[in-house]
């Protein structure tokens, strides 16, 4: 007769094949949330002194800003391609660069363009919940 008997009841649960990695390497951890909302404030703080220098070239005036859909979405475009310039062909931008923080892949390796490009297209996503309210 068997030593084994039947099995009565839920099947256990494979092992796993691979473990999941972590989604930050264990040698880098995330930067802390003071030094990063300080970084934001000041790459907003140059992004809008470029951007308001440049309007000033349009000739756009300060007074009674108003601008086309063409310079609207020019601005648009400028503030995506901000962070994307300077992480993808850096790794950090202004604002990281005076706090000492640096982007990077989760392996701790350099920021590739094409994971800089995934951060860009998902800073609009981001930003969604804090629009919703006002919907």
């Amino acid at each position: 007769m068997s030593d084994r008997l039947p099995h009565v009841g839920p099947r256990p649960l494979p092992p796993r094949a691979t473990p999941i990695a972590p989604l930050v390497a264990p040698h880098v951890p995330p930067a802390p949330l003071v030094p990063r909302s300080l970084a934001a404030i000041l790459d907003l703080a140059v992004l809008t002194v470029a951007l308001f220098w440049y309007a000033l070239l349009l000739g756009v005036d300060p007074e009674e800003p108003s601008l086309t859909t063409a310079e609207s979405a020019l601005f648009a475009l400028a503030s995506l391609a901000y962070p994307l310039v300077f992480e993808g062909a850096l790794g950090w931008t202004p604002g990281k660069r005076a706090l000492g923080l640096r982007v990077v892949l989760g392996s701790g390796e350099r920021l590739t363009w094409a994971a800089a490009v995934r951060r860009t297209l998902a800073r609009p996503v981001d930003s969604l919940p804090w629009l919703v309210p006002y919907a």
